[in-house]
């Protein structure tokens, strides 16, 4: 018995039970309701980057098709819009800041030609929200940070704690001690208006904590640290009445991006135990200390030092005189850049800026430095976003497609089997294990890469199918002509697959260009068909020339009669 064959054997058995284990997470997390789907993955955020995402047209959500709307402007605003080759990357980044707040598992946001933008939000059912959160005008102020001492941070959380306190005990203050009660009245933190009930329900809870204070990970000079999986409850606390009164003229508003961390020389995302994110969340004045409308260019160039990049500010003559006012009062503060709420960069006012002109340092990477500019020019879009169309897809109708979609997969299936094992005999047999084997490790390729499964990708495995089936035909057709010439059967499988192999690399380099031609002029769907093509193809392959070439040898070796084995059953 030939080594080689036992051990190709072994490693694909190998890669089978990886591909059960990358299929896992998914099994355990979709046999759930949805709502205990979110659950799940808000406890456990690792487990969002080891299961197969679904897509809006399984899961249900929502599409949107968002435009310039340029119908109220003059020839002269739309020649400026026509002209403005960055006007599409600052609406992407509005926009995606916006659907990142929503907190949805992979949503979709693709530019399409140099008007539109196309937004695929699955798990969301109000269009409502969505039209109001995505059509709305971009908001870019400048904040000054609160403090410089995180003891003042922790008084204020210490304050949010008393006020959370308050509002846990339903009103009844007469139930906390007289010392906290008169500290309370002190710092007018008892609430004069009942607090909604859902707000109590959620507060009291048992998942989770009772302290605003538990849910920080850290504090440092300038903010407070806290994991993703903790935005929603640190943002409905922070929402509440008396909570607000706590914060004393401040605001907490959450980075862009999450926190990171140098280990052994490489960049890691700074994470808690849980495996969720750390963002920061900075303590700001609740007032913005000048808006972005006066903000005339925002530009990325090479530092002056040589080292890195930096970002060039030019603001009109109203706003230069604005921003010399702002820096001149606060020098050696910290003015945080904030668009739609959330804070991209809070940079150090080294000193009074009367000209207008500035720049903003910090040892940025150009890909760093230019978002930082489509950021700040994002504030004073020359023309609004209009919905040109939205599609709504319920859950129930996504669930209908997909019973649908796999009656037909398991219909073609059975048909393919019982064609196989009636014409082809065993060697029939062989290559339904083949595809078999195919179906799994591309399902299990697209869990581990976090790929998004569609209604098109599903479409993509039922034509795998056909796909495996063929190869596998065309190798067994050229065995049974050698076997008829009359070669022995070792033989015949041999130059079987040798004869075998260029038509079957022809038909699927041939479908690999069309599908990565989809996949990088496509969108959405499509692009989950093009994936799914892609992995099937390379996979069909390996289990039509690699793997049942394996199996026939490790047959033949293992019954010991390579040479007197008459006949094969095909």
């Amino acid at each position: 018995m030939k080594k080689s064959n036992i051990w190709g054997l072994l490693f694909t058995l190998l890669f089978c039970v990886m591909a059960v284990a990358f299929l896992i997470p998914s099994f355990r997390v979709y046999r759930e309701s949805p709502e205990v789907q979110q659950e799940m993955l808000r406890e456990n955020p690792r487990l969002g980057g080891q299961i197969l995402n679904l897509g809006l047209d399984i899961q249900g959500g929502i599409r949107m098709v968002l435009g310039i709307d340029t119908s109220h402007a003059t020839e002269e605003e739309k020649e400026r819009i026509r002209q403005d080759e960055n006007l599409m990357n600052r609406v992407y980044t509005v926009v995606e800041n916006r659907v990142n707040a929503l907190g949805l598992t992979e949503p979709i946001i693709q530019i399409e030609g140099n008007e539109r933008l196309i937004v695929e939000l699955p798990g969301l059912s109000d269009e409502e929200i969505a039209r109001d959160m995505l059509s709305r005008a971009a908001q870019l102020n400048f904040h000054l940070v609160r403090s410089n001492e995180n003891q003042r941070i922790q008084q204020i959380l210490d304050n949010v704690d008393r006020a959370l306190a308050v509002a846990d005990h339903r009103g009844a203050e007469e139930d906390l001690p007289a010392d906290e009660l008169d500290e309370l009245d002190e710092l007018d933190l008892l609430d004069d208006e009942p607090v909604a009930e859902e707000d109590l329900e959620d507060l009291a809870d048992d998942e989770y904590t009772a302290t605003f204070s538990d849910l920080i990970y850290h504090i440092d000079e300038m903010s407070a640290q806290a994991p993703a999986s903790a935005k929603p409850r640190i943002d409905s606390i922070l929402a509440l009445p008396g909570v607000q009164r706590a914060l004393q003229g401040g605001v907490f508003r959450w980075s862009n991006i999450p926190e990171i961390r140098q280990q052994g020389g490489r960049t890691d995302t700074l994470r808690a135990e849980n495996g969720s994110p750390i963002y920061r969340l900075y303590y700001l004045t609740a007032e913005p200390s000048m808006g972005g409308k006066d903000l005339e260019r925002a530009e990325a160039m090479p530092a002056h030092q040589g080292i890195g990049y930096q970002v060039s500010l030019q603001f009109n003559p109203r706003g230069a005189r604005e921003f010399g006012r702002v820096t001149g009062r606060n020098t050696g503060r910290q003015l945080a850049i904030v668009l739609d709420n959330t804070v991209y960069s809070a940079p150090n006012i080294n000193e009074r800026i009367p000209s207008g002109r500035a720049s903003i340092t910090g040892n940025f990477s150009r890909e760093e430095a230019q978002q930082l500019a489509i950021v700040l020019e994002s504030g004073d879009l020359d023309a609004p976003l209009v919905v040109e169309q939205a599609t709504t897809v319920g859950p129930s109708l996504g669930r209908d497609a997909v019973r649908r979609a796999l009656n037909a997969a398991l219909f073609g299936l059975a048909m393919v089997l019982l064609f196989m094992v009636f014409y082809y005999k065993l060697s029939g047999l062989l290559a339904v294990c083949a595809l078999l084997l195919n179906l799994i490790l591309v399902i299990a390729i697209m869990a581990s890469f976090g790929a998004t499964l569609t209604l098109p990708g599903i479409a993509g495995l039922i034509l795998i199918i056909g796909m495996s089936v063929d190869a596998n035909v065309i190798v067994f057709e050229r065995i049974k002509e050698e076997l008829v010439a009359g070669k022995t059967v070792s033989k015949a499988i041999d130059m079987g697959y040798d004869r075998a192999f260029v038509a079957i690399m022809d038909a699927n380099i041939t479908t690999l260009f069309t599908a990565f031609i989809l996949y990088q002029v496509g969108s959405g769907p499509i692009r989950g068909f093009a994936v799914t093509l892609i992995s099937g193809i390379f996979v069909s392959l390996f289990t039509a020339l690699v793997f049942t070439k394996m199996v026939y040898h490790f047959v033949i070796d293992y019954l010991g009669k390579k040479n007197a084995l008459k006949k094969l059953s095909i």
